[in-house]
């Protein structure tokens, strides 16, 4: 899929699913960030602080981003932020896993490659071209859509794992464990994918589990010294007989002959399952004789197949077709007798070994019988469509020489390709192993160290799987993947190389060259600082102090120990060999140096593929326009100017000239007389640097190339491609051979599993430890451990488990110091999310109609964040949105229309004496400690609920309860309101920052001052100040009193709603009986209940006892709050007057009048006129309670007079019709 498929895709989305106005602001948002450049601030400002190390995991770019991504995605981003919010320096930088086997079957597939013939037949070098090509398929698509998730993250340089830089870290790391004893060649059973041809990690066999039917059978083993006497043995695998060398039995096990008088033949098998084999044959035996296991041992029987056992040339063909003892053989299943093939099984091939048995390998890796199994030769032993067909096969063939004696179906989980899916095989196959057994006592201590959330998933799960750890198999013969580093001699294979280092390795393929560049002298283009790249033109020759600069470093040259100091190998003293650029300015240096040395002019080469870059359309112009080219266009090595050279052209031609002279001379000292381009790019390429750190060392290290300055060239032949770009891939680090001590070193075939890749991401990311050891060096605790990682469940098999091996072997200590293991997200019915089932909503409808901070939430709030794998809910997505994104917007645009009415913006919110405003102030400091200790903690459920709760308290109690205050004649508790309202908003919208940051910008798009930082993620988290006065009774228990009021109201309701009275219907009196002594004293409590129950008066009881005494007019039921420590009763007086009927009409009217502006579209402050229809009794109630009306309600004028047409509404027994007028 190219990229503007990808981008057509989107826009059909976008048709199909139409961006609301909640995504058209997170589009908005994202907008100014990356225009202001936000991210990078909020690491920047932090640059000098502590750091909070994160690990990323490199995704694969082969397909789209989905929720299994997002998922891990917005756990990595809500930490960073938040830490870095702390004043942490908080690093995130994207990387891609680039290698195995996901890509290399995409490429298959893509050329129709069915096995390894095909693809040695298609071309290696093809082949990995093709795989290098199609890792990027959807970077497009990664790098749009990661951003619109609200996860930040440096995408723009990531970190590569098929890059040099990376496997040379990977190379070292390899060598360490080499070097401390635990890497290991052995040939042991393994399971293999035969169709990938290549070994499996345990851990990648324990992915790819199914359970399938398959066929087992019991065949009869005739023994050669008793007539008519067969061995039973049982096997699951019927396609290993043929492999066949050997049966075992237990020396103590009881076993029995029995007769079948049917057919006169004798049977040995296990006594204890002889009623079950009678069942299976449907046929009674004969016990003939009872024999101890040891009676068996030794006899020889005639083979099933005698492909292998009539080869007398077969190693210890001698010892095959025998019964042995093994400790392993157990009745619980089958015959008690087990069929031996030591290239199928870890304790067959362990028998084997001890026994010296013949080892026949019947099956290829390729998964087929091998030409010698004539009856079965080139037939797939596991078919993917059709595992058992070769089963079936071996069943007829024994059945037709009456060897067969059951056979039967079973069901079972067996493991298949984690990639491919192909039915795995256990194969006796030579592999490089990790020895992990030699450290797992270390790792499984290291790990207690760890914090891990959920815990059991860590202490657990974790913990035996290293407690258990087995060695690990890191060799993948395949095609497309770090190399191993080892060279071996052709002419026996234990004596090898293990190289570290691509210096390492030039020591080895290093020739008896030297190689030398120095610059022309100063020129005129020089002096005129104009680019000059063509012959003779533009001041291409020396100025007279330019060829007093070449004589100058010519004699230095001849004098002094230059040469020898600077030498790679020892060869001469002096310069053998002059090789110049073509152009007048080299010629004419090349000259002056030749002369000085006592080389005739005659015997310079000259060679175009060291002559200046050809600066193409820029030739002749003012040098700092190539400066300036340099600095802000040629961001990749295939910039160039208009018919000009790349920095790859001319890494291609110089190198290439380097290797054909290499090969052309043999221990010569060799000064090559060029330009400023070709030196540094010839020094650097030689070194293994790319562009970056070419220009790195041109600019850092060097400054500039000087005039006559002589530079050494580190060079020796290298990995590469056909551009002589260093590569390490096969085919190129195929032809890298080397003879050392006269033999001849080859490297194997063999590359790393990826799960080598994925585990030195800390420190091969940084390419340590060649460079960046200020960026990197865990000896110093920079950078290493890790303070906080996160995957799935799945990768404590995986990524946490290499990470954890390679870290700790090589740095001592765990790599990680918090994980947090997320569960996988199903689908809302349970089962697995699945395109074909379209059981799920696609995510870009997700993100188009609810936004990324709604999912980011569902995702946060929900039990995946510990280790579950809950079901996704459309539905919660959206009341996440409602609940707290649309509620947040909500309070903000009431922020709004009352900001500007402040008179006294000097005020101190906190010193406010409503109880209101005391309440969300300590309600808000509760919030930011609630969710700073579910951040310290890494439990994200926790910190995240509480957004839900508090946005609720405060839209529908704090915000409600002060809508009065807001609009009212106080002017002081108006200012503290609006006030208080914006600090709680403002300290709101840091804290949901790390969960919500689209939500928490838009926020404090509006509320931030010209002291705040542009952002609010530029900000520092909210710290809550303990003072003196968190001490007072009052503010201590303002959340416990304020919950008591709430209390009281909500069962006050209850009982109107019971008594069937509307609360808009005032009433005289209301109970409350409880422990209310602090509430009742204080009368902003009391009128905020006597308000919410719309009563006259409020009175307290301790106990029912004091209710029977005092209030005795209460007749009513009470409602009991069960869930209360202390039981509270609210009691109702429903009693209603004339005076508390008409209160109630008007009630009703003012909402009827509210209704009608709703319906109308109006603001809080828009002014209207009222037309009312109603009688004079009617008119009266109207009229008395006309400034209520207008401050409420904000009505101007009353008109009352006759409405001909209308709808005519009901009040009680008040009929009236109204007209609104704007």
């Amino acid at each position: 899929m190219t990229e503007n498929k990808n981008t057509d895709d989107q826009k059909d989305y976008d048709k199909l699913y139409p961006k609301t106005p909640t995504v058209l602001d997170e589009n908005e948002i994202l907008d100014f960030w990356n225009q202001n450049k936000i991210f990078e601030k909020s690491i920047e400002q932090n640059k000098e602080k502590e750091q909070f190390v994160f690990y990323d995991g490199p995704p694969f770019a082969t397909g789209t981003p989905h929720y299994g991504h997002i998922v891990p995605g917005t756990i990595k981003d809500v930490f960073p932020r938040y830490k870095s919010m702390k004043g942490y320096y908080v690093k995130r930088q994207w990387g891609w896993d680039c290698h195995g086997m996901p890509i290399e079957n995409i490429v298959e597939k893509k050329h129709n490659l069915n096995s390894k013939k095909d693809i040695e037949e298609f071309g290696i070098e093809n082949f990995t071209k093709s795989a290098a090509e199609s890792i990027f398929t959807y970077k497009d698509v990664w790098e749009e859509t990661i951003p619109k998730t609200g996860r930040w993250a440096d995408m723009t340089k990531p970190y590569l794992t098929m890059s040099p830089d990376y496997i040379e870290s990977v190379w070292w790391a390899f060598k360490e464990l080499y070097d401390k004893g635990l890497v290991t060649k052995d040939f042991k059973a393994m399971h293999i994918c035969p169709r990938c041809e290549t070994t499996l990690s345990n851990r990648d066999v324990s992915e790819g589990y199914k359970d399938i039917k398959d066929l087992s059978l019991i065949a009869k083993f005739k023994l050669e010294d008793q007539k008519n006497t067969f061995v039973l043995a049982w096997t699951t695998t019927p396609w290993t007989l043929p492999g066949n060398v050997a049966l075992a039995v237990g020396s103590d096990i009881d076993y029995v002959k029995v007769k079948d008088a049917e057919t006169e033949e004798f049977f040995i098998f296990a006594k204890n399952k002889k009623e079950e084999l009678e069942q299976k044959s449907q046929k009674t035996f004969e016990v003939i004789e009872e024999l101890k296991g040891s009676d068996l041992i030794g006899q020889k029987y005639v083979p099933l197949f005698d492909y292998y056992a009539k080869n007398k040339d077969l190693k210890n063909q001698e010892n095959g077709w025998l019964i042995y003892d093994a400790d392993f053989v157990t009745t619980e299943d089958g015959t008690g007798i087990v069929h031996i093939a030591p290239a199928f099984g870890e304790d067959d091939m362990e028998l084997g070994r001890q026994q010296s048995l013949p080892f026949v390998q019947h099956v290829g890796m390729n998964g087929k019988f091998n030409k010698e199994v004539t009856d079965f030769a080139g037939l797939k032993v596991r078919k993917t469509d059709f595992h058992e067909e070769a089963d079936i096969e071996i069943i007829k063939f024994l059945a037709g020489k009456g060897a067969l004696f059951h056979k039967e179906k079973y069901e079972h989980s067996y493991p298949h390709c984690w990639r491919c899916k192909t039915p795995l095989l256990n194969y006796a196959a030579s592999s490089w192993f990790v020895d992990v057994p030699q450290v797992r006592e270390q790792l499984a201590e290291e790990n207690k160290k760890v914090g891990w959330v959920p815990e059991y998933v860590g202490q657990k799960r974790f913990q035996n799987w290293l407690e258990t750890a087995r060695p690990w198999a890191v060799s993948r013969s395949r095609y497309w993947g770090s190399p191993i580093p080892i060279w071996q001699n052709t002419e026996d294979q234990n004596d090898f190389k293990v190289i570290g280092s691509l210096e390492e390795l030039k020591n080895y393929t290093r020739g008896t060259n030297n190689f030398f560049a120095i610059r022309h002298g100063q020129s005129k283009a020089n002096v005129n600082d104009n680019l000059s790249s063509e012959i003779g033109k533009h001041g291409d020759e020396l100025t007279e102090e330019g060829k007093k600069q070449v004589l100058e470093r010519a004699k230095e040259l001849k004098e002094t120990d230059f040469i020898q100091k600077n030498s790679q190998v020892q060869n001469s003293d002096k310069i053998d060999i002059i090789i110049s650029s073509p152009f007048v300015r080299t010629k004419q240096s090349a000259e002056i140096i030749a002369e000085e040395l006592g080389i005739s002019k005659d015997y310079i080469v000259y060679d175009e593929r060291i002559q200046e870059r050809d600066f193409g359309s820029a030739t002749g112009k003012p040098n700092p326009l190539f400066d300036k080219w340099i600095e802000n266009e040629a961001k990749t090595e295939n910039h160039k100017f208009e018919g000009g050279e790349s920095h790859a052209d001319i890494v291609k031609r110089t190198m290439e000239f380097l290797f054909e002279i290499n090969q052309k001379y043999e221990g010569k000292n060799i000064l090559l007389v060029t330009h400023f381009t070709p030196t540094y790019v010839m020094v650097a390429t030689s070194l293994g640097y790319n562009m970056e750190r070419a220009r790195k060392m041109l600019t850092q290290e060097w400054k500039t190339v000087q005039n006559s300055q002589v530079y050494p060239i580190n060079f020796a032949p290298y990995p590469h491609d056909q551009n002589f770009k260093l590569d390490y891939h096969r085919p190129y680090i195929d032809d890298v051979k080397f003879v050392h001590d006269g033999k001849n070193y080859e490297v194997i075939t063999d590359v790393f599993d990826t799960w080598f890749d994925s585990g030195s991401m800390p420190y091969a990311s940084r390419h340590y430890p060649f460079e960046n050891t200020d960026l990197f060096n865990p000896e110093k605790d920079l950078s290493y451990p890790a303070d906080f990682i996160s995957e799935g469940l799945d990768q404590t098999r995986g990524w946490f488990y290499v990470l954890m091996v390679l870290g700790y072997i090589l740095f001592g200590k765990s790599p990680y110091k918090n994980v947090v293991v997320h569960g996988m997200l199903m689908a809302e019915d349970g089962k697995k999310m699945s395109k074909s089932l379209q059981n799920y909503p696609p995510m870009e409808k997700v993100l188009n109609i609810y936004g990324a901070d709604a999912l980011r939430l569902f995702l946060l709030t929900s039990s995946i964040v510990k280790g579950d794998s809950p079901g996704f809910s459309e539905k919660g997505v959206d009341e996440i949105l409602k609940k707290v994104i649309m509620k947040s917007k909500n309070i903000l645009s009431f922020y709004n229309l009352y900001k500007n009415e402040v008179s006294n913006k000097e005020l101190d919110y906190k010193k406010s004496p409503n109880v209101l405003d005391k309440w969300i102030v300590k309600k808000t400091e509760n919030l930011v400690q609630k969710v700073t200790d579910g951040l310290e903690s890494y439990k994200l459920d926790e910190a995240s609920r509480e957004f839900v709760s508090f946005i609720d308290d405060f839209s529908t109690w704090y915000i409600r309860r002060s809508r009065d205050r807001y609009k009212g004649q106080n002017q002081e508790d108006k200012d503290f309101a609006i006030l208080t309202t914006k600090e709680v908003l403002k300290t709101f919208a840091k804290t949901i920052s790390p969960f919500a940051p689209f939500l928490s910008e838009v926020l404090w798009k509006d509320l931030k001052s010209n002291d705040d930082k542009i952002s609010v993620c530029l900000e520092s988290w909210p710290e809550i100040k303990k003072n003196l006065k968190d001490k007072i009774v009052s503010n201590k228990h303002i959340l416990e009193q304020m919950q008591m009021v709430r209390d009281i109201v909500s069962f006050g309701l209850e009982a109107r709603s019971e008594a069937g009275i509307k609360v808009r219907q005032p009433l005289q009196k209301a109970l409350a009986v409880g422990d209310f002594s602090e509430i009742s004293k204080n009368e902003q409590f009391v009128e905020i209940i006597k308000d919410e129950l719309n009563v006259k008066e409020l009175v307290f009881a301790e106990n029912l006892d004091e209710v029977q005494e005092k209030y005795k007019e209460f007749e009513n039921k009470a409602l009991e709050n069960k869930e209360s420590d202390n039981e509270i009763f609210v009691f109702l007086d429903t009693v209603l007057n004339d005076e508390l009927k008409e209160e109630g009409n008007f009630r009703e009217f003012l909402r009827l009048v509210q209704t009608l502006r709703k319906k109308e579209g109006l603001q809080v402050k828009d002014e209207i006129e009222l037309k009312i229809d109603v009688d004079q009794n009617s008119k009266d109630f109207i009229e008395k309670n006309k400034e209520e009306l207008k401050n409420t309600a904000g009505v101007k004028n009353i008109n009352y007079s006759e409405i001909p047409t209308g709808e005519s509404v009901k009040i009680n027994d008040i009929e009236l019709k109204v007209i609104l007028i704007k």
